[in-house]
């Protein structure tokens, strides 16, 4: 079910998280993708969707998808995880993947001008994707207004 499906409601009327509980919840996040068994990808990746749907004002320029929340589901039922995973990048992000190992995959998502992206190494590359997009984004809670 939709997160306002049985509400009746659209994504325009999902009201943002608060920055600072929208930051920890994006860091959890990290650490749930790198340590998360494959077979949880799905859970994740909606949570990542979701969180991406509570992003707050200020910030929802960079914190976007082309996606509907229905477009998002039907990837996750036809189990499209990684496509699901890659289209959490929105512009102006940029993403690179690579494979390490048969059982290892980095993925390394950043914004503009970014020069501390940290790569994400998981099981698949939807854990990647979802681990690194997060880390990109929870980074912004330490650059000041100013910059």
């Amino acid at each position: 079910m939709s997160l306002l499906g049985a509400f009746g409601g659209s994504v325009d009327e999902i009201q943002p998280l608060e920055p600072e509980l929208w930051f920890q919840a994006l860091g959890k996040l990290v650490v749930r993708a790198v340590d998360t068994p494959a077979a949880e990808s799905e859970s994740l990746l909606r949570h990542a969707f979701h969180l991406l749907q509570l992003a707050p004002g200020p910030l929802k320029h960079m914190v976007r998808t082309e996606l509907s929340e229905s477009e998002y589901e039907h990837l996750l039922e036809c189990e499209a995880f990684e496509s699901a995973a890659i289209r959490l990048i929105g512009y102006p992000m940029t993403y690179t993947l690579m494979r390490c190992q048969a059982d290892i995959v980095e993925a390394e998502v950043k914004l503009p001008d970014s020069s501390d992206a940290q790569p994400v190494r998981a099981s698949n590359l939807a854990l990647a994707t979802i681990g690194s997009w997060a880390a990109s984004l929870a980074r912004l809670q330490t650059v000041s207004p100013n910059q």
